[in-house]
């Protein structure tokens, strides 16, 4: 019953997830279904967690790298992952919180060193604008990420979220390019761009991000976002 329940909550969050430089001449798309772990997939233990992706088609696990009172310990997650067949942790996404410790803001640095040869990306977040987290400030600590990422051979991603500081892959492209860093990209997230209002340019933002463009996720999203509350947007995207 446990694993139904947590089935139905998954439903909700499943991603598709493609690199797009490495098929982009390749007919042949591969779209491995992977899922972040929140959303109740968290209150699991990290092997149970992946048991329950593996066994249910999924091909790859996106961790929660921190919250605002801890940092996670990835290398339950990574170990547990080893042990599957046709599975691995697809990503670690960090979250920035500009109001948050010092413990946790300069986290990163130890989830970079958890990641250090790993072959998995760090997808950035930069989180809600504030005094503590301008678009000025955002770029200048980036700078700081990508070049201490890249003395540990970890790919950073930084990640369009909306209502977040840097909600678009437009906003993210800009950022990316001023920054030009070999191990520094952006994303694309469907549902994320449709919720900022975006629905009509798609291919326009996927044409000119391209180059940049390392990550693509589809999740199911209506192409009306319901905004009568943060509710009836998560609903419908």
């Amino acid at each position: 019953m446990k694993s139904k329940i947590c089935l139905c909550f998954l439903g909700l969050i499943f991603i598709s997830f493609i690199n797009v430089r490495a098929q982009e001449s390749n007919t042949n798309y591969d779209w491995p279904l992977f899922a972040y772990n929140f959303g109740g997939l968290n209150k699991m233990t990290p092997k149970d967690q992946i048991e329950i992706l593996s066994k249910n088609g999924y091909k790859g696990i996106s961790i929660r790298g921190n919250s605002r009172e801890e940092l996670t310990d990835l290398k339950l997650f990574m170990n547990y992952a080893d042990q599957k067949q046709n599975f691995k942790v697809s990503a670690v996404f960090f979250r920035y919180y500009g109001d948050g410790s010092q413990k946790i803001k300069n986290g990163w640095k130890t989830i970079v060193d958890q990641l250090e040869d790993e072959n998995i990306p760090l997808w950035f977040i930069f989180g809600r604008p504030s005094e503590n987290i301008t678009k000025y400030k955002a770029e200048t600590l980036l700078r700081e990420v990508v070049k201490y990422a890249a003395q540990k051979n970890v790919q950073v991603i930084l990640y369009p979220h909306h209502k977040d500081l840097i909600q678009t892959a437009e906003e993210a492209y800009e950022i990316v390019k001023r920054i030009d860093a070999p191990n520094l990209n952006t994303a694309f997230h469907l549902y994320h761009e449709i919720r900022s209002g975006n629905l009509d340019r798609l291919d326009e933002i996927l044409t000119k991000t391209k180059d940049k463009l390392t990550v693509v996720t589809l999740a199911g999203t209506d192409s009306i976002v319901d905004v009568t509350n943060n509710i009836s947007i998560e609903n419908s995207t």
